[in-house]
């Protein structure tokens, strides 16, 4: 007799109690968070905000909450395949499901299943519009993940990692480049933000 594993959840800063008690003072009980809350930020030819066709910005500041990994199960042959799963972990869906059963049925179906590797970046943004102190997630394309992950490095290098909450990042679009189907596609850029008091005369 086999046995499912238990799959600890993914720890987020949502699970905090601090968070509810506050909202709960102002009677608002019930309520529960994760990273699907918040509108999602996309990079194709330019910057794309889910349910914000006015966001239109060449780059924008923002301060990091959080990053979680996130895998997409999708068809490589089939662009507009509808049964798109989604996993934190890439062994379970965020539906609490093994991702293999739907691996293995996309196989029987004759489909070709690809779990493609995405950062979510939960955020606070700081632009100079009606977005201003919102939290989003940036949705890092596979593309630029490791590109994202040597920046965050770089930061424990210089020793900035645990001031990174008060650290102003700007977030801007990188270099061009195009896959081995022909597409053209952009890498995400991040840097800190320098305080002008910091720059050199």
């Amino acid at each position: 007799m086999t046995t499912t594993p238990t799959i600890a959840p993914v720890k987020s800063i949502f699970n905090s109690q601090d968070i509810k008690q506050e909202l709960s003072t102002k009677g608002l009980d019930g309520l529960q968070f994760d990273h699907s809350s918040f509108p999602v930020i996309t990079l194709k030819s330019a910057f794309e905000m889910s349910d914000a066709p006015d966001f239109e910005h060449r780059y924008f500041d923002i301060t990091v909450m959080q990053t979680l990994e996130k895998h997409i199960l999708v068809d490589a042959n089939d662009q507009n395949y509808d049964g798109i799963k989604y996993s934190r972990d890439g062994v379970t869906t965020t539906d609490g499901e093994p991702l293999q059963v739907f691996i293995d049925s996309m196989l029987s179906d004759g489909r070709q299943p690809v779990t493609k590797r995405y950062l979510d970046i939960l955020v606070q943004l700081h632009t100079e519009d009606k977005h201003n102190g919102k939290l989003a997630v940036l949705s890092i394309s596979p593309t630029s993940v490791s590109r994202v992950s040597g920046f965050f490095y770089q930061l424990k290098l210089q020793n900035q990692l645990d001031n990174l909450p008060a650290l102003k990042i700007r977030v801007s679009r990188g270099q061009q480049r195009t896959s081995k189907g022909g597409q053209t596609y952009y890498l995400w850029a991040l840097e800190v933000v320098q305080d002008a008091a910091l720059k050199v005369a």
